[in-house]
């Protein structure tokens, strides 16, 4: 009997034989005979057949495939049933299901780093970890494990205090929306995670290209190349002191302070290594955009303001669309302008009230960080001199970021005390650290832009 592959392959051959017989007539310009609409007509019946041969063999397969899986799941031995344990994302106290806030807790001033409907809880659960797990105390370490909060050391990093404590989801998520908002570069290319020290991705550099051939011969041949993109995590980290008096009366203040401080430290050095690194110690090695842009193997992508623009209240609309000429279509949908306040302000903001004409724009009053249909995203470690003469030095980018760079991340965020170094100032020392690598890996070279291209001024 045959099988299954055999029927489709007879119906595909049915079917086949009617299609060449319609096309032969049509290529000669004339109809078909009696003899060959016979013919396909037993073809075409032959293939219905077939068909319903094919169907009923399926058919038949999907139902002895039931009744073998019935009588598996009959023979499996029979288990306890177990009520699933209901999801819940954040810690819960043993005895009410929710974490249980006393009924006044100090706190100064407005929070900064804990936004939304439960700042205030997140700063009180992130403050009672910070003083169990950096300073012992001991009413907030038996908190914590009534709560559900976990109290455990970043093993990879050592001890609590040569290493770390792993950070409690809530203090973290306020320090990423915090870097996330201070910090360009980590939100204009996302961090991808790094499941080792050392990460090889790989890069197309060229793809299968098509050629004519001619009767009988073959296309040449060609194959897609390929190099690779090498990220290796380095350790960055932040140390500042504390009042002890902080540490001791004001919990959810202790955690809004610290996660601001670190949130404002870690982007800051992010955004330097991304766009300003020069390869030395100070940024771990990484060369950033604007120093990889300047170099002469990416000469394509850095494109000469008009002589003599070369200072920001001298930069026209003609040197901003000559940028943008140079940026390939394929980093166009997701292309924005880079620089700095300085620039936004005697640049882009200088141009559009120039431009004249009322929009709903100029009527509210602001100008909409935007120009000819690009957002504009500010950094201050993009230059920022009001009248400083940047000759051959880089102004402005203009590009998609994400597909010129590469951000790897290795570790999260540990955080660790020490009471010594401070001790003659009352003071308590804090340190944080995570584990990242920057790479710019697609800058274009002497004949093609790449996805980022940036604007140097001319004398």
């Amino acid at each position: 009997m045959r099988d299954i592959l055999e029927l489709e392959q007879e119906r595909t051959h049915q079917l086949r034989t009617s299609e060449d017989i319609v096309n032969r007539a049509e290529q000669e310009d004339r109809i078909l005979t009696d003899e060959e609409k016979a013919m396909i007509a037993a073809c075409n019946k032959e293939a219905k057949l077939l068909a319903d041969e094919i169907a009923s063999r399926e058919e038949d397969r999907r139902t002895k495939e039931q009744v073998k899986t019935l009588n598996e799941e009959l023979r499996k031995p029979k288990q306890r049933q177990i009520a699933p344990e209901q999801p819940n994302s954040e810690p819960v106290n043993g005895r009410t299901g929710r974490i249980e806030m006393p009924g006044f807790v100090a706190r100064y001033g407005k929070l900064k780093a804990f936004q939304g409907p439960n700042a205030e809880r997140d700063a009180y659960i992130s403050g009672n970890w910070i003083q169990a797990a950096l300073f012992n105390n001991y009413r907030a370490r038996q908190w914590c494990k009534a709560n559900g909060i976990e109290i455990r050391n970043d093993l990879n990093e050592g001890t609590n205090t040569l290493g770390g404590n792993l950070v409690p989801e809530q203090f973290e998520a306020a320090i990423i929306n915090l870097r996330e908002t201070y910090g360009i570069f980590r939100r204009e290319c996302p961090p991808i995670p790094m499941g080792r020290d050392t990460m090889i991705i790989p890069r197309r550099t060229g793809g299968v290209t098509a050629a004519f051939a001619g009767e009988g011969a073959l296309p040449a041949s060609s194959d897609p190349t390929w190099n690779q993109v090498q990220l290796t995590a380095k350790k960055l980290g932040a140390l500042t002191k504390m009042s002890m008096e902080l540490a001791e009366d004001a919990i959810i203040n202790l955690a809004d302070w610290l996660a601001s401080e670190f949130a404002y430290a870690f982007s800051l050095k992010e955004d330097q290594c991304g766009f300003i690194g020069d390869g030395t110690s100070t940024y771990g090695g990484i060369t950033g955009l604007l120093v990889v842009a300047l170099q002469t193997a990416h000469s394509a992508g850095k494109v000469a303001a008009a002589s003599p623009d070369n200072t920001f209240p001298e930069i026209t609309s003609a040197d901003l669309t000559k940028l943008m000429s140079v940026v390939p279509q394929y980093a166009r949908p997701g292309a924005k302008w880079y620089c700095s306040q300085v620039a936004f302000d005697l640049v882009f903001s200088r141009l559009a009230a120039a431009a004249g004409g009322n929009t709903i724009q100029t009527i509210s009053g602001a100008f909409s960080p935007a120009y000819l249909g690009y957002p504009i995203v500010t950094s201050q470690v993009f230059p920022a001199g009001p009248a400083t003469d940047y000759n051959a030095a880089a102004m402005i980018a203009f590009g998609d970021l994400s597909k010129a760079a590469t951000f790897g991340e290795r570790r999260g965020i540990t955080v660790s005390q020490t009471n010594d170094r401070y001790w003659d100032t009352d003071q308590i020392g804090l340190k944080a650290t995570e584990r990242i690598d920057i790479t710019i890996h697609d800058m274009g070279d002497t004949t093609t832009a790449g996805p980022v291209a940036v604007l140097v001024g001319t004398t």
